[in-house]
């Protein structure tokens, strides 16, 4: 995957039981600073790719500790949340 389209990732886009990502955008900084999330340019930009089972479960535990961050803050979690965020 490219860093763009993980970037863009959401929690609903990984099925972590059957080790897949489901690539539908990405995420890009204009030069104006400004971030936007496209989706891919062509039809074989959407596709969905295997996981390797360890990084299933590397992502399981990050989700886990991501979800019991957002407890402590008061923040509710939601499965439209990008995977990679500051939150």
């Amino acid at each position: 995957m490219r860093r763009s389209e993980l970037l863009a990732l959401r929690w609903r886009d990984v099925d972590l039981v059957l080790c897949e990502a489901h690539v539908s955008r990405s995420l890009h900084q204009l030069q104006t600073g400004e971030i936007v999330i496209r989706p891919p340019k062509s039809k074989q930009g959407l596709r969905t790719v295997d996981l390797p089972l360890s990084a299933a479960l590397l992502l399981q535990d990050y989700k886990d500790k991501q979800a019991a961050q957002r407890t402590m803050l008061g923040i509710q979690f939601n499965e439209n949340d990008l995977i990679f965020s500051d939150l």
